[in-house]
């Protein structure tokens, strides 16, 4: 499977990605479970503060509110 093969490797930034594009085919798609747990995965991915706002931008594609935890770079 590409996220653990991607894990594997240790490629964050891609690994950020392909989660964030997991979160908008759930959006579109409106499956709001399998949007939220995409967006923990996310969440995961980008906890060290790299590519954080991603969490943001899943989110506003998902027309879900902002947590809120301080930390956003969104606005």
């Amino acid at each position: 499977m590409l996220p653990t093969e991607i894990s594997v490797v240790g490629l964050i930034s891609v690994k950020a990605i392909l989660e964030l594009a997991f979160c908008f085919h759930y959006a579109v798609l409106d499956a709001r479970d399998a949007l939220e747990a995409a967006m923990s995965q996310l969440s995961n991915v980008t906890r060290n503060g790299d590519y954080s706002y991603y969490a943001d931008i899943a989110h506003f594609m998902g027309g879900l509110q902002l947590p809120p935890e301080p930390g956003s770079r969104a606005q």
